[in-house]
């Protein structure tokens, strides 16, 4: 049997994070509270990063603005180029038809591993968990019981596209209470794992952003202790132009971390992947695409 908590995030606004876990009847109080604590953590280290890049971002409109007011002064003195404007905004951008092929690249077949060791873990593992900042992806999958993994966002003048930023994550995590103390490190393997991306701009002022990537974090007790974010593709436009990419089946390994484990503690390992997209319309229109497909084959400690 499994089960789902949700939970509202702090500023009570709709955003809600989920987790599941393997063994819903089985697993402790103590497992139960420190993985939902990790997660909570990584929802709160997201939102933050969030904050910063909307920051960054508002700080170079503050610049820009003044230079684009003069051509969106003359594009509003002129109907012709007013109701040019207005059919560009209805207009689709980018129509992504190769979802269902991405996916296909890591089919959720049996991964035949000792699920439980002190060495590795493979699916099913402990629990699964998901989140977003802003708007929610267009799609996302989780399977903890197969290690299947995929997130697709899409914003602006796109197919099903939000009206705005999408920062989606999802991924696994398992628990961990070992005796033997001293440096350990912990790693995660996606294979085979692809992922694309397609940003487009028309106008002047116009920008699209698409990006994702791999994270690992460790949490003692619930607390987070360390984690690294490996960055498979970032694409920034502005203007008219269009940039598109993709790569896989390749396999994609976490950042490498590392931690001090200490016996009579509970640890989790939560590993997952994250894309983003979002867009400004300037005088013009935007478009972004992010997707990754992916199977976490393996979990692992070293020490």
């Amino acid at each position: 049997m499994t089960g789902t908590t949700r939970y509202s995030e702090p500023d009570t606004s709709s955003r809600e994070f989920d987790i599941s876990f393997r063994d819903e009847d089985n697993v402790t109080q103590s497992d139960r509270q420190n993985a939902e604590r990790s997660v909570a953590a990584l929802v709160a280290r997201a939102k933050e990063a969030a904050a910063r890049d909307r920051a960054a971002e508002a700080g170079l409109v503050e610049l820009t603005d003044p230079l684009n007011a003069p051509f969106k002064k003359l594009v509003e003195e002129d109907p012709h180029a007013v109701k040019a404007l207005e059919k560009l905004r209805d207009y689709e951008l980018l129509q992504p038809d190769t979802t269902e092929a991405l996916q296909q690249d890591a089919p959720p077949t049996a991964y035949d591993v000792s699920p439980r060791a002190e060495s590795g873990f493979a699916p099913p593992y402990d629990f699964d968990w998901s989140f977003h900042i802003d708007h929610p992806p267009f799609r996302k999958s989780h399977d903890r019981f197969t290690g299947m993994l995929s997130l697709d966002a899409r914003s602006g003048a796109i197919t099903d596209g939000a009206p705005g930023r999408v920062i989606a994550h999802a991924g696994f995590g398992v628990f961990m209470v070992f005796e033997n103390p001293g440096k350990k490190f912990p790693h995660a393997v996606l294979k085979p794992g692809s992922f694309a991306f397609h940003v487009q701009t028309v106008g002047v002022g116009s920008n699209a952003t698409s990006e994702g990537g791999f994270d690992l974090a460790v949490f003692e007790d619930g607390r987070f202790l360390t984690g690294a974010s490996r960055r498979l593709w970032r694409s920034r436009i502005s203007g008219f132009e269009e940039a598109e990419g993709r790569d896989g089946p390749l396999t994609i390994t976490a950042p490498d971390v590392e931690f001090n484990l200490r016996p009579g503690h509970g640890y989790s390992v939560n590993a997952g992947i994250w894309v983003v997209t979002d867009r400004s319309t300037g005088v013009g229109a935007g478009a972004a695409w992010s997707q990754i497909a992916a199977k976490m084959t393996r979990m692992w400690l070293f020490s």
